[in-house]
């Protein structure tokens, strides 16, 4: 029996959620919710749209840092009318990669010598999907689903840190046009309320 805030169409969706429902929907909220604080925070320290910050090998404090890379990272903003273009150095013996996310943590695309074999180094137009920009010549061109995403940039320290330190800032960042940028969401901490004891 449905009570007095209760109408049958709420009583049926009620009904309709299963234990898995349940729980996927939370890990994805989970998930975004925590992105987003990232977000929050990378921009509340000295982050600013498609551009690397790089980090000193051993200065990352985020969990479950490798500590074998030097880590750059950055927040990309593309459109239907601009691109970023990434510069990749030639790195030749050592592994790197520039990983794009989405917003729930998510793998979009790397770029390194893997995924790329036929063009390790060089420039890489990282595009929106479906967008009409025109991409320099010789620029290898790398569609993403999304319009905002996150970046680890990772190259391995190796016995020389120094080259790998050298290398890591070789890399760099250049939006072409001008993405229109997104509010960044505001959460608030949670809050713990008692009741009477």
């Amino acid at each position: 029996m449905a009570t007095k805030t209760e109408t049958p169409a709420t009583q049926a969706a009620v009904s309709a959620l299963s234990d898995q429902g349940i729980s996927d929907g939370y890990i994805y909220l989970l998930g975004r919710l925590t992105v987003t604080r990232q977000q929050q925070l990378d921009f509340q320290e000295e982050f600013k749209w498609n551009e690397l910050l790089h980090r000193k090998p051993g200065a990352v404090d985020w969990p479950n840092p490798n500590l074998d890379v030097a880590y750059s990272e950055a927040w990309v903003a593309v459109d239907e009318n601009s691109y970023l273009l990434v510069s990749v150095p030639q790195i030749t013996d050592r592994y790197y990669t520039v990983q794009f996310l989405n917003g729930w943590g998510e793998t979009l695309a790397n770029i390194n010598a893997r995924t790329f074999p036929d063009q390790p180094y060089g420039d890489f137009a990282v595009c929106l999907k479906g967008s009409n920009v025109t991409v320099p010549p010789g620029a290898r061109r790398v569609d993403l689903p999304v319009r905002y995403s996150r970046v680890l940039l990772r190259v391995e320290l190796g016995a020389d840190w120094e080259k790998a330190t050298a290398l890591q800032h070789q890399f760099s960042f250049k939006a072409v046009g001008s993405p229109k940028l997104p509010t960044i969401p505001k959460t608030q901490p949670a809050r713990c309320e008692t009741g009477p004891t």
